[in-house]
This record gives structure tokens, sequence and C-alpha cells, in this order.
């Protein structure tokens, strides 16, 4: 059974790890060709000769391609800035490896190539690499699949199908700092309808916005409604409260509460003085606010 695999482009790829912080140039941008799907990518990376059994820019093209099989580059589940943490078991085939990434044969028999300062990868743009360059690469084909939550498993073959040159289990990333809020991906929205009580008109930033009378409409509501809790409490017992079926309990400590935040001044909306307000006071403004 085949797996279709789509073709990610490279420039997108690296793209998206710069965004995310990394900083990747020269040798260790090296991944050349990427297709993927969900869980698993291969393609190749470029592999330049050294006198090491492996080059890094090898191993660490691997760890760039967890991201490949992590989620499609460049879409908003990319991963943020994230490390290899330990791997579990890598496994290197020196005899392999020594005709991939081993010293580049000239006129002058095998001679062995310093790694320059600022080493240049040939792009892929072309679909080879040049031939003539003084620090030459080959192909090498990567195979990486997710085994666990941001852990890996992969390997490095010769593209000539020469065999495995290295196979990497339990490649497992962590987050370089904490997530913060500003790294969440808006995904849903959720929009909550609320009454339109008389205190949310009432706050700080809305008022200059609502006409007169829907201001002096949620005043008035808010006076009538604190004489009314203040009646409550005077009538409401302690042996009746605990009597009370829970929502009339859960009215009176609302009562209790509003009453004493007004008697301490902290009332954002309703005035301290309000409390002196007797019957006959809010029987006045009953009448004189219209019926909506």
């Amino acid at each position: 059974m085949s797996i279709e695999l789509d073709q990610s482009r490279r420039d997108y790829f690296y793209k998206a790890l710069s965004d995310a912080g990394y900083g990747y140039s020269g040798q260790f941008k090296a991944v050349t060709s990427i297709r993927r799907t969900i869980d698993y990518a291969t393609g190749d990376i470029a592999a330049p000769h050294c006198d090491l059994i492996i080059h890094p820019a090898a191993l660490d093209g691997l760890f760039q391609a967890s991201f490949a099989a992590e989620s499609c580059p460049a879409d908003s589940a990319m991963p943020n800035f994230r490390v290899p943490a330990k791997i579990r078991s890598i496994k290197i085939y020196p005899i392999r490896c020594e005709g991939t990434f081993g010293s580049s044969e000239t006129d002058e028999g095998l001679v062995p190539n310093a790694l320059p300062e600022r080493p240049e990868i040939p792009t892929p743009a072309a679909g080879i690499l040049a031939k003539s360059s003084k620090h030459p690469a080959d192909l090498v084909k990567f195979d990486i699949h997710r085994t666990a939550f941001f852990e890996y498993a992969g390997s490095l073959q010769n593209a000539s199908n020469a065999g495995i040159l290295c196979q990497m289990e339990g490649l497992t990333t962590v987050p370089f700092r904490l997530s913060i809020a500003d790294d969440d991906v808006k995904i849903f929205r959720e929009i909550t309808w609320i009454p339109k009580h008389p205190y949310h008109l009432l706050r700080n930033g809305v008022t200059k916005d609502a006409f007169q009378q829907d201001v002096d409409l949620a005043l008035a509501c808010e006076r009538v409604a604190l004489y009314y809790l203040r009646q409550l409490l005077d009538e409401a017992l302690p042996y009746s409260e605990r009597c009370a079926s829970p929502a009339i309990q859960l009215l009176v400590e609302f009562a209790r509460l509003t009453v004493v935040e007004n008697a301490l001044g902290e009332h954002p909306v309703v005035p301290q003085m309000w409390l002196e307000n007797d019957k006959e006071i809010v029987a006045l403004y009953v009448p004189s606010t219209p019926t909506r």
C-alpha cells in the first residue's frame, strides 16, 4: 500500500524555521527536498564531505526534518522554538559513511577537505549539486516519523541505495522556553450573550456613547434595586436563610455583598448616600421613569 506524500517547498520550510527563531545557514541549511504526510517525512539532505565519520550538518538535518514530520511547513501548527533534549539510541555505520562523508578524490589522490569558515551549500534550484565546489556534498536520503508526542525515529541512507548510514531512535525535543499566551493559535471564537444589565451600561467608557435616557433608566434601576436588596437583608433571618432554596441563598448572599460594598464606598456605580433612601424617595423614581 503506497502512501501519498505532499511535496513541501524548501524555501517555505526554512522561512517557517526562521520565523520560529532558527538561524540556519551555510552547510547547516542542508535539507534540499521534502515530501511529507501526517507524522512522516522523507526527502534529501546535502551531506558535506569532511574528515569526520558523519558531518554534523547531516545529523542536524535529520533533526530539522522532524519539524516536517510534525506539521506542514508554514502552517499555524508549526511548533515554536524547540531543541533536542535526548536521543535514546543512535547507530552509525562507519564503512558506509566513509564513502559518503569522506574526503573527495582529486587528480592528486585522496585529499582531505578542511571546513571553510563560512561554508556554502549549493541551492537545489537547478536540481543538482555543483560538482565544481571545493567542498563538495553528496545527497543522502532521510526518513523520519513521529513515534510519540514530540518524539521521532529516523534514518539517513545513501542515495545510491548502498545501505543505511545512520539510525536514530527516541529523538525528543522540548521547548527552549515556556509558552506564553501570545504563542496561542486562535482557532475558535466564542460569543457570549449577556442581559443588558444597567451595571454594564454605567461602566466607565460606555456611558459616553449611550443615550441620556438610557443612562437615567440605568441609574433609576440601580437605585430601586439597592433599596429592595436592603429590604431583603432586613427581613432575611438566619434560620429562614438556611432553610431557603439554593437560589434564594445566593440572592441573599449577593444582596449582602452589594450592600457592604456600597457601605464601604467601593461600589463602582452606586453612590454611598443611596443607602439612606427610604420607600418614599424610591417611589418618586418609579413613575418618572418610562417603561421600556
